[in-house]
């Protein structure tokens, strides 16, 4: 096959045997011709070798704008979504877990007990954040008590309400019964992985440190202890 040669310019060139195309923006021209001549690299379909997920992972739903949401018309591709999910990393040492949140798809207790009494719990399990359930306003420890056998993993937090840390706080300062929560948790022989969290904050009263050293010392009163 010949080797076409052309040239693309802003102007019209002299001294050249080349084609010349003349463009007002060659540089955009350009990147449009390219993308008709350049193909992408297309992966073959499948999981590579080398992929890998956390241990910790959690599916966390997507934000929505919950003044215009319409969950039941969502509701079907959420469960088929989550199933789906779920049973694809089945048996490969993964715990797949839904983690309701604030603002998203997941919220109030309706649609949090929705899902889960509909998903399948073979291969769907929970993760609530018991400071997100409160907010939400659901009692985190009838939610907790009512999903133990699919709880694998919580984000444990408080909520008060308050000006900081997007209305949470440390541990024992809020409204969240956390030695109920924990209480029940301590039942169940399927529990992974408890993590404490804050979300962070403009001009906190406390430092990162600080905070984590108040739910420490906070949970050390309930009889915990930590590795130093």
């Amino acid at each position: 096959m010949p080797f076409l040669e052309a040239i693309l310019a802003a102007e019209p060139l002299k001294d050249t045997s080349a084609a010349t195309l003349v463009s007002a923006n060659p540089y955009l021209d350009f990147a449009r011709v390219l993308a008709l001549f350049y193909q992408p690299p297309k992966p073959a379909p499948g999981i590579h070798p080398t992929a890998s997920i956390a241990s910790t992972a959690v599916i966390g739903p997507n934000g929505v704008k919950r003044a215009s949401y319409d969950f039941n018309a969502s509701k079907s591709d959420i469960i088929s979504a989550l199933n789906e999910i779920c049973k694809a990393v089945d048996g490969v040492g993964i715990t797949p877990a839904l983690h309701q949140h604030t603002g998203t798809c997941i919220e109030t207790r309706d649609e949090v007990y929705s899902v889960l009494e509909a998903v399948d719990t073979r291969y769907v399990k929970f993760g609530p954040d018991v400071g997100q359930l409160a907010k939400g306003g659901v009692d985190p420890v009838k939610v907790v008590k009512d999903f133990l056998p699919l709880i694998r993993h919580v984000h444990l937090k408080d909520w008060n309400g308050g000006a900081h840390w997007a209305e949470y706080c440390p541990l024992g300062q809020g409204k969240v019964d956390v030695p109920a929560v924990l209480a029940l948790l301590e039942q169940s022989a399927e529990m992974k992985i408890i993590m404490v969290e804050l979300d962070p904050s403009k001009n906190p009263p406390y430092t990162p440190l600080e905070t984590a050293r108040i739910s420490k010392e906070y949970l050390q009163k309930q009889g915990y202890t930590f590795r130093s």
